[in-house]
């Protein structure tokens, strides 16, 4: 719940709380017991209310983190929250990312992926040379790159992996490479920009491209049937240990 203020609020001068509506009839049936109990003559006849902010710790931090590869705003979200990744690392940062696919019931062939209306995103820069096609692809490269080198935490389950030095890596020097206005292939938004961006990553494993490659031609429909099925609900969104983070993306 968000609140705000209706244009009543400057009318409120004493401390005030939102609780649900349960606990405010509990709060109501306590303080009309009590005023039975004076009116019999018990003067400690008094409703103690106790409030407690418990905020839970983890050793930790799971992050989830709704995007699209065309987005600048996430591009600008990652580039500066990085640092702090690179610092909290693997065993105390889970960051698992997620990208916005959608399907279209009437669409051109250039937002789709391959030849349906399944598996679509929105195009980056309308009238400009890339597509949501392009799109698609690239979240799907993103996925399998991420995919392919996300570890475990040393104290995890093991599970499912929560973090990847390579994808943060790629996804904060993708934009700077690969180029939604360029028009040389090898420098724009696409395949051959993004296989050489991944060939060339700092601490880059051998065969890296070709798991990717291989993870985009076998496992494309798994992964994209996912991120239709887990949507965040808009075009950017954050959950932090599972809470919807509602504040600008600021870091």
């Amino acid at each position: 719940v968000i609140m705000s203020d209706d244009g009543t609020g400057s009318q409120i001068h004493i401390p005030s709380l939102l609780v649900a509506n349960s606990d405010g009839e509990k709060l109501i049936s306590a303080i009309g017991r009590a005023d039975k109990q004076r009116t019999r003559g018990y003067s400690d006849a008094d409703v103690i209310v106790q409030l407690e902010w418990d905020v839970p710790r983890e050793r930790n931090v799971l992050v989830d983190f709704w995007m699209s590869s065309g987005s600048v705003q996430a591009k600008n979200f990652l580039e500066g929250f990085f640092p702090y990744a690179r610092k909290l690392g693997k065993n105390r940062l889970s960051f698992i990312p997620h990208y916005n696919i959608v399907s279209m019931t009437e669409t051109g062939t250039n937002l789709c992926f391959e030849h349906g209306r399944k598996y679509c995103a929105a195009d980056p820069d309308f009238t400009g040379p890339i597509t949501g096609k392009d799109v698609v692809e690239e979240d799907l490269r993103q996925l399998c790159l991420w995919r392919e080198t996300a570890e475990y935490s040393d104290d995890s389950d093991k599970s499912f992996e929560t973090f990847s030095s390579h994808w943060w890596k790629y996804v904060t020097q993708f934009h700077e490479k690969c180029i939604t206005t360029e028009m040389n292939v090898k420098k724009k938004f696409g395949e051959e920009c993004s296989y050489s961006l991944i060939d060339n990553l700092d601490g880059h494993l051998p065969h890296l491209s070709s798991d990717v490659k291989r993870c985009v031609r076998d496992d494309h429909t798994g992964i994209l049937e996912e991120q239709l099925n887990n949507r965040g609900g808009k075009d950017l969104v954050l959950r932090i240990n599972g809470w919807k983070f509602e504040g600008a993306l600021d870091p």
